[in-house]
């Protein structure tokens, strides 16, 4: 089940769940800087999240990931066309520098619909640590 929330109204057990899943991926979780969230969740597991921050003409997507025994089964897939269907305004992303998964990351967004963005104007930040930003333009 996918459920897509602001990130005010979670609750106390959502975010340990949500914040348990980011530090298995991560090495933080930036679950308080997002507007909403969305997550994918079996039972009372969160096996997927993303964050999300609106800005006026976009969104921003942050921290994707999937529980380590849920990869390759089309969960991040899932939240991906989820977002998609749900938003009408271009979705931005960044991939890291010097990650193990850089290409791969790069690869499977390309094959979701991002392109590597060049527009400066979606974005204000600090690109030392950023490989790639990425757009999913909507028409």
């Amino acid at each position: 089940m996918i459920v897509n929330i602001k990130k005010n109204l979670l609750k106390e057990q959502e975010k340990n769940n949500i914040n348990n899943l980011l530090l298995s991926c991560f090495l933080n979780s930036r679950l308080e800087t997002y507007d909403e969230v969305i997550y994918y969740q079996i039972k009372d597991d969160i096996i997927g999240f993303l964050g999300l921050n609106n800005y006026d003409n976009y969104y921003v997507v942050n921290q994707l990931c999937v529980n380590y025994n849920y990869r390759n089964k089309g969960v991040a897939s899932l939240l991906l066309k989820y977002l998609d269907n749900k938003l009408t305004t271009d979705i931005i992303l960044f991939i890291d520098k010097n990650k193990e998964n850089t290409e791969k990351l790069y690869n499977f967004y390309l094959n979701k619909g991002f392109i590597e963005a060049d527009e400066d104007q979606y974005y204000n930040i600090d690109a030392k640590q950023i490989e790639y930003k990425m757009i999913k333009k909507k028409i």
